[in-house]
């Protein structure tokens, strides 16, 4: 082969900057349809929960709720108990948060402090479950496998190859004795 026949085969940088735009674009729809999803899912899931639940306070039995009630909360009809291998559906707005997390992250294409992503979050008026404080934030998107705190008060994407930064251990604070008859 040539180099002129070769660099007919090359892709340019243009058009390979081009295709990892689209596909990142794409991986993004694809996030946020997937928040949305799992929002409908738990609100299908509850709505079943509460139908089951009425369907009791009704006097229907166990065994004919068995009968119509998915396999995967028939564990949890007559007994009020919640079927053990079923996971813990989160919230939809603990789901629309992690969202706009992970997009807000994916956008900005580094880490970011917390103080940035919590006003980011707030522009897209995303709620924050809880009081709305920066802890309320740290705690939900600390517990997503999607994202890393790299260093002290910075976030960002595991998929960027960050690792997560090791927490310092509290240093213990000593009290300082007052000496006998020393004023406060």
């Amino acid at each position: 082969m040539t180099l002129v026949e070769s660099e007919k085969h090359a892709i340019s940088k243009e058009a390979l900057e081009h295709s990892i735009r689209a596909a990142g674009e794409q991986v993004h729809k694809c996030e946020s349809e997937v928040g949305a999803a799992q929002t409908r899912l738990a609100h299908a899931e509850r709505e079943l929960r509460l139908l089951v639940e009425l369907a009791q306070l009704r006097g229907w039995e166990r065994d004919e709720l068995a009968k119509i009630v998915t396999e995967r909360f028939a564990g949890g009809v007559g007994n009020g108990a919640p079927n053990e291998t079923r996971r813990r559906t989160p919230s939809p707005t603990r789901t629309a948060l992690l969202a706009a997390v992970v997009e807000i992250l994916a956008n900005r294409g580094e880490p970011m402090h917390i103080g940035e992503l919590m006003a980011a979050v707030q522009e897209r008026g995303v709620a924050i479950p809880g009081s709305g404080q920066q802890a309320n934030l740290i705690a939900h998107i600390s517990r997503d496998e999607r994202i890393v705190r790299p260093r002290r008060g910075f976030y960002g994407l595991r998929e960027w190859g960050l690792d997560d930064a090791k927490r310092a251990a509290p240093s213990k604070r000593r009290r300082a004795r007052r000496r006998p008859g020393a004023k406060a």
